[in-house]
């Protein structure tokens, strides 16, 4: 993606050889949607901004995934990998109008996906709160430093 023009019914995406790519917005665009995550030990959300629809009626989503090294905008396939979808209840800061705006901004600057620093809920959290948060980087934080707590303990006792 070159640049984007966001307009209150479209996104006109200019890609990286000039043609224009339009995705039609309606009254899900820039809701948060998640799957669960595959191949994880413990139910990891892995959400995306629903974008819209393209004339052709396929629906797209923004998100950061390792599999696309950076912030990226699939058909709703790929993102949702034919695992079901879920509304994404946590609350947002942001209007949906700026959840979008952050979105295609994070996607344009093309910052490379770090699990710890920059994963998919860091994509989100930016996007709807201004902040880089991921919920399950901080739990398995959190859960190793107890551990690494009840293993000093064990060892002094």
């Amino acid at each position: 993606m070159k640049r984007y023009f966001l307009y209150n019914d479209r996104v006109e995406i200019i890609l990286e050889d000039d043609r224009v790519f339009t995705v039609f917005l309606n009254q899900c665009s820039g809701r948060i949607y998640y799957r669960f995550k595959i191949g994880t030990l413990s139910d990891v959300k892995h959400p995306a901004i629903y974008l819209g629809v393209d004339i052709y009626g396929n629906n797209y989503y923004m998100h950061n995934h390792y599999q696309t090294e950076k912030p990226a905008i699939v058909i709703e396939t790929e993102f949702t990998k034919g695992r079901p979808i879920y509304f994404y209840e946590e609350t947002m800061n942001n209007n949906s109008t700026q959840i979008i705006q952050s979105g295609l901004d994070q996607v344009l600057s093309g910052e490379p996906y770090s699990w710890l620093n920059y994963n998919c809920q860091s994509f989100i959290h930016l996007a709807g709160n201004n902040q880089n948060k991921s919920e399950d980087v901080t739990k398995w934080f959190g859960r190793a430093l107890v551990g690494l707590f009840i293993v000093v303990i064990a060892k002094s006792i």
